[in-house]
């Protein structure tokens, strides 16, 4: 039998054999997340501090969600026409400055309300980015660790960050947002000093997209021929998003399946919120805390070993076994009645998270060109977005018919048909791959 400290001694030398630009990505990813001080809070800000009604402040984040939508989308074209690092740097540095401005901007609703959504508007077109990088600097066979390490790092500093805002709020606002610009600055200088320019275009001459090497000088010839993609599916190709996935049917029936999961997973706040409601009564808001605490520390916990475990592994082999443990871990709550068993159940479908999760990434990763990963990277955030509109209400209309109770079987049921579907897609690759067809086209194909 292996020793224990073995076996965990080489799980983390794993994850300490992670390009240095992952490490600097991930690191700012935890110390942005642990200050993200005002996200948690800002409607409570728009009602409580700025004086707005519900109703007004519904309207704002009503209008916020498709700014960010629109500057997702915005910022996946930039990423890929202009390069990861400038995106970066030029629209996180809005979003700091914005909410800097916002500290000092508290005694004027209007100025504030409108800080706060170019602040979205720049974080928004920042977003695909950070991904986009992980994509570029890893190798195939190191992806799996990689993402689950951005997954842990991201929900580490979330689980710290709010408790952090909890102190601030009734202390100092102005500092609040200070604080969270600062933290935002920091990750955004790790990566401006640490990680190199990733797009096979924008990068030094002659530098690998995987090299630890400095960016161009001001001035420097930056675009060079392409390194060699890391695998066929990744080749630099030539078209818009819609001509990539026309010839990439597989990608296609990828996203359509990742909607299927999101509307599953979506009821982790809806639905959940509202079993504990209806079981405990009044101890419900508390009960669903404490799921919540677990959720956070399950994610800390198994996101290492599980990314260990399915390394060697097809990402959709991952993606599989995690839509079983949502199936078990959200159809046990049509049964349990118990705080205890609730808590189980919890921790079930949180490993099903890990599984899912960062594997949707490395898939993602495997099978999008490399010139076009930062649209790819804004096109999940709005598949997410419509998972989460649309799981909550197909869930009130039901809970309304049947009792939220009964919602939990036709959940189970689409996560297992989410499964299927993913296993189905493994299948047509492996047999795309067995007739000798690539499982993407080659790199003159898209027009």
């Amino acid at each position: 039998m292996r020793n224990p400290l073995a076996a965990a001694g080489s799980v983390l030398r794993g994850y300490l054999e992670l390009p240095k630009a992952v490490w600097t990505v991930t690191t700012g990813t935890f110390i942005n997340m642990l200050g993200n001080f005002v996200g948690p809070f800002l409607a409570l800000i728009l009602t409580d501090r700025a004086g707005l009604t519900p109703d007004q402040a519904g309207l704002y984040v009503t209008l916020s969600s498709v700014v960010a939508l629109g500057g997702i989308l915005l910022g996946g074209k930039l990423v890929d026409a202009v390069g990861r690092k400038s995106v970066l740097l030029v629209f996180s540095g809005l979003a700091v400055a914005a909410y800097v401005a916002c500290a000092f901007a508290l005694g004027n609703t209007p100025l504030l309300v409108g800080l706060l959504m170019a602040f979205t508007l720049c974080n928004a077109i920042a977003q695909p980015v950070l991904n986009t990088i992980l994509m570029d600097v890893t190798p195939p066979e190191q992806r799996q660790r990689a993402f689950s390490l951005q997954y842990v790092m991201l929900n580490a500093g979330f689980a710290v960050g709010p408790l952090l805002a909890s102190f601030l709020y009734n202390g100092s606002l102005a500092l609040m947002f200070v604080l969270d610009a600062a933290t935002t600055l920091v990750s955004l200088l790790l990566v401006a000093a640490f990680v190199p320019e990733s797009h096979p275009f924008r990068r030094p001459r002659g530098a690998s997209v995987l090299a630890d090497s400095p960016a161009p000088a001001a001035g420097e010839p930056a675009a060079s021929p392409p390194a060699p993609a890391h695998a066929p599916g990744e080749a630099p190709v030539q078209g818009s998003l819609w001509s990539v996935l026309r010839v990439r049917p597989q990608l296609l029936f990828f996203i359509a399946t990742s909607v299927v999961f999101f509307l599953v997973f979506s009821q982790f706040t809806f639905g959940l919120s509202l079993q504990a409601k209806q079981t405990f009564g009044d101890a419900g808001p508390t009960v669903f805390g404490l799921m919540m605490t677990v959720n956070g520390l399950g994610v800390v916990l198994f996101s290492v070993p599980a990314g260990h475990a399915f390394r060697k592994r097809d990402p959709l082999v991952s993606i599989a076994a995690g839509s079983l443990l949502y199936t078990a871990g959200f159809g046990m709550m049509a049964v349990v009645r118990t705080v205890p068993l609730f808590l189980a159940a919890t921790a079930v479908w949180t490993l099903g998270e890990v599984l899912v999760s960062p594997s949707t990434n490395v898939y993602l990763a495997s099978h999008t060109p490399i010139t076009h990963r930062g649209r790819f990277n804004a096109i999940f955030p709005i598949v997410r977005r419509l998972g989460f509109a649309l799981g909550p209400a197909l869930a009130g209309m039901y809970a309304a018919a049947h009792g939220i109770t009964a919602v939990w079987i036709p959940t189970g049921i689409l996560s297992l048909a989410a499964g299927g579907m993913t296993l189905f897609l493994l299948l047509w690759q492996r047999r795309s791959a067995e007739a000798g067809a690539p499982v993407s086209p080659p790199s003159d194909s898209v027009v």
